[in-house]
């Protein structure tokens, strides 16, 4: 991991170990809203108890910096639609409270490179520069005056083991290649069948516990509308199929176990 985190580093222009120091201020005119500055310290459990959601549930899925997209040429810009995705993704990444940029951050970095793995190119440090520019923009009322956030920005990308979307891409791989639950078949589309499979399947690896299900991310993997997912996830409610545990929140998707007998 650290040879992975010096190679980010040294692509990014930064120095390594990287030294999180305050940045001069912004000429643009943007402002920070003033906060302790214990903040860092108190989010240290929240994020390691992200990592160990996002990343550590299936370690043979996990990725690492010399995979074929690290290879490819970086990228200045992208196409309109790619972009589009990316605003997107710095929306639902932004802050919308104190204490939480070390998660939201986190997040940011891996949505980025599942991005990046999804559509096979990498995005240069200008591009990164520029996603982060517009995070900052959106997310300033709660950010530390003289905080230097690009930087943790760079670190977190440096250290993502598992980019966003992976795991679930393997899951719906191995859940092609079983039968769907009999319920499902009630349903006449197959992507249906599918998704039920895949429910199934997030349940084994979740073993007892309940299984999450981020139905944009499906969507997008899947190219079914997102709207299309969240119908089909409710029908199979009625059916028997999964139940709600826990309604998803921001950056988390919903929690459901598998109830179906099949």
């Amino acid at each position: 991991m650290d040879d992975a985190a010096r190679a980010k580093c040294e692509e990014l222009g930064i120095p390594y170990p990287p030294e999180l120091v305050p940045s001069k201020p912004q000429a643009s005119g943007v402002t920070h809203k003033q906060v302790n500055w214990t903040e860092e310290t108190e989010e240290t459990k929240e994020i390691k108890e992200v990592e160990e959601l996002e990343e550590t549930k299936e370690p043979e899925v996990s990725v690492s910096l010399s995979s074929k997209t690290q290879d490819k040429e970086a990228r200045d810009d992208v196409e309109k639609m790619e972009w589009e995705e990316i605003q997107q993704v710095i929306a639902e990444c932004r802050l919308r409270a104190t204490h939480t940029s070390n998660n939201l951050l986190f997040q940011l970095a891996r949505r980025v490179m599942g991005l990046e793995r999804r559509f096979h190119h990498r995005y240069s440090p200008i591009l990164l520069r520029k996603i982060f520019d517009m995070w900052e923009a959106l997310s300033r009322d709660f950010l530390r005056l003289g905080h230097d956030y690009f930087v943790e920005f760079c670190v977190k990308l440096a250290v993502v083991r598992q980019p966003y979307g992976e795991k679930l891409a393997s899951v719906i791989e191995a859940a092609r290649h079983k039968s769907p639950p009999r319920q499902v078949l009630l349903i006449h589309d197959p992507d249906a069948h599918l998704l039920a499979s895949v429910c199934r399947e997030l349940q084994l690896r979740a073993r007892d516990e309940p299984f999450y299900l981020i139905g944009r991310a499906y969507a997008i993997l899947t190219g079914r509308a997102h709207s299309t997912i969240a119908l089909w996830l409710k029908a199979f409610q009625t059916l028997g199929i999964i139940i709600v545990v826990e309604q998803g929140r921001q950056g988390y998707g919903s929690r459901y176990r598998y109830v179906a007998s099949d």
